[in-house]
């Protein structure tokens, strides 16, 4: 049974941003510095600290070599900072079964490049992290995790855009690296416990388009191409998903556009065989409630078509999204609530229902309140799956405190519970976060 999940939060929080970015961003990946080290053994700091001044240095002599050709934009900069963080878990790989608490220690060294002239932008984020767990229950963990964001306006009517992430981690931890809800098609987070290194590279192409003054059409091309390492006797296997959308959209008043949209999608497993394609149709609104809030809806059907080298199932269901927006000097909010068909890594599709919120609020002019939430039920399209029917359930408060303009520090309480379907117990873990994070600040170029 696949029933263990593990978040180890830490902190990416940075001065000069808003603390909806810079609190936690949760879970850091396999970094086997150890094969055993016995319960009560020290954690080897000078380890630790080496790994992130040593990737902190190579990454700043990246961005270096790539001053030379960013300093021909109107703007570039860069921001390097790095964060140390210590952890408390009473049930680190959320398993039904005997669990002990674990101590953890994490590092994580970061790098931002961006350029920007009056026509494009292009935004690079480059993340490595490491943790060290106390005993020999958990693996030490490592990731690295490059986002890239961009888009040029090519003529007065025309814009193309590029966003991308190269993702490589262990499976029963996530990062999210970005503002926001994150990848909603991304849901395999807790569909094992073994130490199952993930690689995937999502990328999404898109070209908007304005018809009038009032109409445009958006272009939208998405590929997600997962694998994995040492999946013997998991279950898991290696995936792409295909999507390919379009959206019309129509401006009714200034506050409100009408959005119809039209997509397929194409499940692709390399050993089941069980090969999924799904077509979609959704209409909705977008309205903006003020100048910092904005709100959409959009509610449609879908059929999809699971084929097996022997069956063929096809299945009808309603999708829906629905979201809100808000960024003002004191609050952010990003929330959606959402009804589709997602990849999986078990080697079949499902239908998953989501919640998903990242709040931020000013409380005083140095501290902030946070508070993420995810909640997710997946459930395969036809019969039933003791290793994919589950529900999840995340909530992280917390808070932070800018003590000077390159120093954060920040406390988080992390509630997870997790149900797999054909599994009569419930899974729940609580831990505690603290962490510190320095960064030297935005350093911006203008010519």
């Amino acid at each position: 049974m696949r029933n263990n999940y593990r978040q180890i939060s830490y902190f990416t929080m940075s001065a000069t941003e808003n603390f909806q970015t810079s609190v936690f961003a949760s879970k850091l990946r396999s970094f086997n510095f150890q094969p055993v080290r016995p319960e009560g053994t020290i954690f080897p700091f000078y380890r630790l600290i080496l790994w992130g001044l040593t990737s902190l240095l190579l990454i700043g002599i990246l961005s270096v070599l790539l001053l030379p050709r960013i300093s021909l934009a109107a703007e570039w900069s860069f921001e390097p900072s790095i964060g140390l963080a210590s952890s408390r878990d009473d049930n680190p790989t959320l398993t039904t079964g005997a669990h002990e608490s674990v101590s953890a220690v994490s590092i994580y060294p970061r790098m931002k490049l961006g350029k920007t002239t009056e026509t494009s932008a292009v935004n690079l984020d480059l993340l490595l992290s490491a943790t060290e767990y106390s005993g020999d229950q958990v693996p030490d963990t490592d990731s690295q995790i490059l986002t890239l964001n961009s888009h040029v306006q090519s003529t007065e009517r025309s814009k193309w855009g590029l966003d991308s992430e190269y993702r490589r981690n262990i499976l029963f931890e996530s990062t999210q690296t970005t503002s926001g809800t994150g990848n909603l098609r991304d849901t395999d987070v807790g569909l094992v416990s073994q130490k199952v290194r993930r690689e995937s590279l999502f990328a999404q192409p898109s070209w908007a388009y304005a018809l009038t003054e009032r109409s445009s059409l958006n272009f939208r091309y998405v590929i997600n191409d997962v694998s994995f390492e040492k999946i013997a006797g998991t279950g898991l296997e290696d995936y792409k998903d295909h999507l390919l959308g379009v959206t019309y959209s129509y401006r009714i008043t200034p506050r409100d556009d009408l959005n119809i949209s039209i997509a397929h999608s194409a499940y692709r497993p390399d050993v089941s065989n069980t090969k999924s394609d799904t077509n979609q149709f959704l209409a909705g609104i977008s309205h903006a409630y003020t100048e910092t809030t904005q709100g959409r809806f959009m509610l449609g059907v879908g059929k999809t078509s699971e084929k097996s080298p022997t069956v063929t199932n096809d299945t009808s269901n309603y999708v829906l999204e629905a979201g809100l927006q808000q960024r003002s000097e004191l609050s952010t909010v990003d929330g959606v609530i959402s009804r589709d068909v997602h990849p999986s890594g078990a080697g079949r599709t499902a239908i998953s229902n989501q919640f998903r919120i990242n709040m931020a609020r000013k409380i005083s002019p140095m501290v902030n309140f946070n508070i993420r939430a995810s909640i997710f039920r997946n459930k395969v399209l036809e019969g039933s799956d003791p290793d994919i029917d589950r529900r999840y359930y995340e909530v992280i408060p917390g808070l932070s405190w800018q003590w000077k303009p390159e120093w954060v520090f920040g406390l988080e309480y992390q509630f997870r519970e997790q149900k797999f379907d054909a599994n009569p117990t419930t899974a729940k873990s609580k831990a505690v976060f603290a962490g510190v994070n320095y960064s030297w600040g935005k350093q911006v170029t203008s010519r």
